[in-house]
């Protein structure tokens, strides 16, 4: 892990599938451009080479491999992602906002069984001296039944993806991203129980801190 080398700004937004980082990842797009940045935002997986077999994996399209195939996938992708759209950013001087980015392969990884020490040390063999640390990571910490009810109100029940149909996958997830608050820096929760302008509102105050001058 290193801390961002580049002149630009890295944030990535994590949480639960539903939890709300869509919304929140357009208002920091605009606290961006307000400061006059350029902005530039990805999702993980991406639709790249990895990325889109990963997407096919967790639509239920493919079968999926084994949880550790899998999360090596995700990494594999993310160091896809690095070198093609988030490394030039920064250097440019730009921002990057990522939702998703490595906590999540953490969250679902230890969910479905495996170790924190054994899926950070595929984060440093895959990326290497790549494996960059945002400047903020945002966790958006919703309650499961409402990231859930979020999630069925926009989806059939056959369109849900591969962890948005195991709740108890899901709690696990939610309780590993609690358990990171004091693993890494630069690390910030926000309560996706309040209603969407609050959450704007704390986002706000956390940038303030972080950024503005």
């Amino acid at each position: 892990m290193i801390k961002n080398p580049y002149p630009g700004k890295f944030i990535s937004i994590d949480g639960i599938d539903g939890a709300g980082k869509s919304t929140q990842l357009q208002f920091i797009e605009g606290w961006f451009e307000n400061l006059g940045y350029k902005v530039y935002s990805g999702h993980e997986p991406t639709m790249g080479n990895t990325g889109s077999k990963v997407n096919k994996i967790i639509k239920n399209k493919k079968s999926a491999p084994t949880p550790h195939e899998l999360q090596k996938m995700f990494i594999e992708d993310r160091k896809e992602h690095l070198e093609g759209d988030i490394m030039p950013a920064l250097k440019s001087g730009a921002v990057y906002i990522c939702d998703r980015y490595f906590l999540s392969t953490l969250a679902y990884g230890m969910a479905e069984g495996l170790s924190f020490d054994d899926l950070m040390a595929d984060h440093e063999e895959i990326l290497s001296n790549e494996f960059i640390v945002p400047d903020m990571m945002l966790v958006i910490d919703t309650p499961v039944e409402i990231a859930l009810a979020r999630l069925k109100s926009k989806k059939s029940e056959k369109d849900l993806e591969y962890f948005e149909r195991k709740e108890d996958v899901m709690k696990k997830v939610s309780e590993n991203f609690k358990s990171f608050k004091d693993k890494f820096e630069n690390i910030n929760f926000v309560s996706g129980y309040l209603s969407i302008p609050d959450v704007t509102n704390e986002v706000n105050e956390i940038l303030n801190k972080k950024f503005k001058l």
